[in-house]
């Protein structure tokens, strides 16, 4: 009889157990699914009469209602028991992540060597969150090796100094078993508590391993690279092109009735809704795709209309005078030239930028790419595609009834005193040639030698690892 009362315990409480596992695991795919998702797991007001108390929630009592056992958990079950409290979902999250880590760790070690990618960014709440990523390659005895890149921790961080962000790396490997003597290269940006030469994070790494040698961001480099060569001071048209684009997508954007009547128009024009795309400040290679959005004439016609509409129709004398100047601006032929000069050059900077940031790209497929960028952008600067370029503008600036006339510039007449002859009364410079020089081709070859200042000839002394430079003897 003992024996029975016993054996009717035990498969009460196996039953019990297997009952709340199948619980946690219901719940878990719950986390598992909003995690893989990036959806949010809380809601503003979790009680129980509100209409929405967070996806996380609301999910588990969606399912409930087809689920019996887990209805009678969330019915039921103590307070201190249902498994569902803000801690016990971070405790899961966690859970998750740890496996997760513990995954490519093991995947790390099993490949001996791998390389480090560090950045760091300000979220929402204006901490400073670095994102450590590792680079290694799995190999395979019947397929060809496969390049992994996985990210192994975000930790937030209040020293962005080399030393600090050099400790914080250490800490991060050591925490999961990784070695830096394993590390071969180190991937990071341009700043100088990443890449200076005595105290940047690049360079305290390499005291510990000589082995980890540093490459500097090719996209970064890219960034930088148009940056410098559009930004100048020296390249007065084309940093007074971006400026100006940037004023009309802030005109337009900046409020939602201009916003409102400028897809309306544009829906009325061609038939699209297409927004107008801001300029990054950082990622200026994306630019590519708001030069190209505004090259299409039924959105540069709408621009245009819209600010007309706000000039005439606005009672801010403010407003009015930004309408009137905005509207000079990009209404002139000028503007024209340089949305179709500038946006293919752009187009080709992005679509590389895009390519270096496979997972699956190696240094040497990445020196190509880069090679074959720099040959491509010496190909545009020829007369043809200057006159190309021409065309193409003269067809839009038609189509909007803008002259497409550049008209000559008298240039300041110089004192009888300091000129070389008598022939004194001003030099005309045909504008169309002007614009050819100052703007397209200097504006080509400043990113050329950029380009060649920031990816120098010498990577190409690692073509020679590339298999089709071997020979089997």
């Amino acid at each position: 009889m003992f024996s029975d009362e016993h054996q009717r315990q035990l498969s009460q409480r196996q039953r019990t157990i297997q009952t709340n596992r199948g619980i946690i695991s219901r719940i878990f795919s719950v986390v598992r699914f909003l995690a893989r998702t990036g959806l949010p797991f809380r809601g503003h007001h979790e009680e129980l009469g509100s209409t929405n108390r967070g996806i996380f929630l609301e999910l588990l009592t969606f399912m409930s209602h087809s689920d019996d056992v887990l209805a009678a958990h969330l019915a039921s079950a103590a307070g201190n028991a249902k498994y569902t409290s803000p801690q016990i979902q971070n405790e899961m999250i966690s859970v998750i992540g740890t496996s997760i880590q513990r995954i490519i760790c093991d995947a790390v070690r099993s490949a001996s060597v791998f390389s480090v990618l560090m950045d760091e960014t300000t979220d929402a709440s204006h901490t400073e969150q670095v994102a450590i990523f590792i680079r290694y390659v799995q190999l395979f005895a019947t397929s060809p090796p496969v390049i992994h890149e996985k990210m192994l921790a975000l930790v937030a961080t209040k020293d962005v100094t080399g030393q600090g962000l050099t400790d914080l790396l250490l800490n991060v490997l050591e925490k999961h078993g990784l070695s830096v003597e394993s590390i071969v290269g180190q991937g990071y940006d341009g700043g100088s508590n990443m890449m200076a030469a005595s105290k940047g994070v690049q360079a305290r790494i390499l005291q510990l391993n000589a082995a980890a040698l540093f490459t500097h961001c090719f996209c970064h480099s890219i960034n930088r690279a148009i940056i410098n060569a559009l930004c100048s001071k020296e390249n007065r048209y084309a940093r007074n092109f971006f400026g100006t684009v940037e004023l009309l997508f802030a005109f337009i954007e900046g409020s939602a009735l201009r916003h409102a009547y400028f897809i309306e128009r544009q829906c009325d024009i061609a038939g699209t809704k297409l927004h107008l795309k801001g300029l990054s400040e950082t990622r200026w290679n994306c630019r590519a795709s708001s030069l190209q959005r505004l090259q299409q004439s039924g959105v540069l016609r709408a621009a245009l209309e819209t600010i007309e509409h706000v000039g005439d129709t606005t009672s801010d004398g403010t407003t009015r005078g930004k309408a009137v100047g905005l509207l000079a601006s990009v209404q002139k032929f000028e503007f024209i030239v340089g949305l179709c000069s500038l946006s293919p050059v752009l187009g080709l900077l992005n679509s590389v930028s895009e390519c270096l940031q496979q997972q699956n790209i190696d240094l040497l497929q990445a020196h190509s790419v880069i090679a074959a960028m720099k040959n491509e952008v010496q190909s545009m600067r020829t007369d043809e595609s200057w006159n190309n370029t021409l065309k193409a503008a003269t067809l839009i600036a038609n189509d909007l009834g803008i002259d497409s006339e550049l008209r000559e510039e008298r240039r300041k007449k110089i004192p009888r005193r300091l000129a070389d002859s008598d022939d004194n009364e001003g030099t005309h410079f045909d504008v169309a040639e002007k614009l050819k020089v100052d703007l397209y081709f200097n504006s080509l070859d400043r990113i050329r030698g950029q380009l060649d200042y920031r990816f120098p000839k010498e990577l190409r002394d690692f073509a020679y690892l590339q298999p089709a430079h071997m020979q089997v003897t």
